[in-house]
C-alpha cells in the first residue's frame, strides 16, 4: 500500500491556499504579497514538522523574518515555493535542535492547524471524515521521531526531491532514504490501525 490511498487527505490543507497564491503571483512586482499569501501554508508546514505547541506562532514569525531578509535574492517566481519551504525547514530544524527561544513545551497543546472546508466534491459525512483524518495524520506525525518526521513531511507530503531533502536536513542521500523508509513504515503501521484513516483508505480503494 502507498500514500496514494491518503493523497486526498494529505493534500487538503493546501487546497485553500491555491486561489490566494494565484492572486498574489499575478502581482509579480511585489514579492512581499506572494510571501503573505503563503503564511497559512507556512504555518501548517511548521505544525507538521515541529508538532503542535504554544511556540508555533514564534517559529512562523522567525520564518517570515528570515524570508524577508533574503527576499531580494529570489530571482525566479517558479522557485518561490521551493525557497519558502527551504527557509521554513531550516528554521524548524533549528528549533528542533533546542534553540533557547524555541523551547518546546510538550505539556501545552495549541490549537491544531486550520483545516479549510472541503470543496463541493465532499460534503456531510465525507467532510467530517476528512477533518477527522487530518487530525489523526497530525497525531501520527507528532508520534514520530522528529528526524523521521521531517524527512517524511518533506518527501512524502511536500513532494520535495530526495536530493533537496538530504541537503536541507544536512544528511547524506543514504541517510535521507533510511529516514523516509523508517518514517513511512511507522506512519503506515499506525494509520492502518486507526479507524478513521482505515475507513478513508477503504473508500478510496
Amino acid at each position: 500500500m502507498t500514500t496514494e490511498a491518503l493523497s486526498g487527505v494529505l493534500a487538503f490543507p493546501f487546497d485553500a491556499d491555491a486561489t490566494g497564491r494565484r492572486a498574489a503571483d499575478d502581482v509579480a512586482c511585489d514579492p512581499r504579497q506572494r510571501l503573505r499569501a503563503r503564511i497559512p501554508r507556512i504555518r501548517r508546514l511548521v505544525v507538521r514538522l515541529l508538532g503542535r505547541g504554544d511556540d508555533i506562532d514564534d517559529v512562523v514569525q522567525e520564518v517570515l523574518v528570515q524570508c524577508l531578509r533574503s527576499l531580494p535574492t529570489v530571482r525566479s517566481p517558479a522557485t518561490f515555493d521551493e525557497w519558502v519551504t527551504s527557509v521554513t525547514t531550516h528554521v524548524v530544524h533549528g528549533a528542533l535542535r533546542g534553540r533557547t527561544r524555541f523551547r518546546r513545551r510538550i505539556e501545552c497543546v495549541a490549537e491544531p492547524p486550520d483545516v479549510p472546508a472541503p470543496d463541493g466534491a465532499l460534503a456531510g459525512a465525507d467532510a467530517v471524515l476528512v477533518r477527522r483524518c487530518l487530525e489523526r495524520v497530525q497525531d501520527i506525525l507528532e508520534a514520530l521521531d522528529p528526524e523521521l518526521r521531517a524527512a517524511f513531511v518533506l518527501r512524502v507530503m511536500e513532494e520535495v526531491k530526495l536530493e533537496q531533502v538530504a541537503e536541507w536536513l544536512g544528511v547524506s542521500l543514504a541517510t535521507a532514504k533510511r529516514r523516509i523508509a523508517a518514517a513511512e513504515a511507522a506512519f503506515w503501521e499506525r494509520a492502518l490501525r486507526d479507524p478513521y484513516l482505515s475507513a478513508w483508505m477503504e473508500r478510496r480503494s
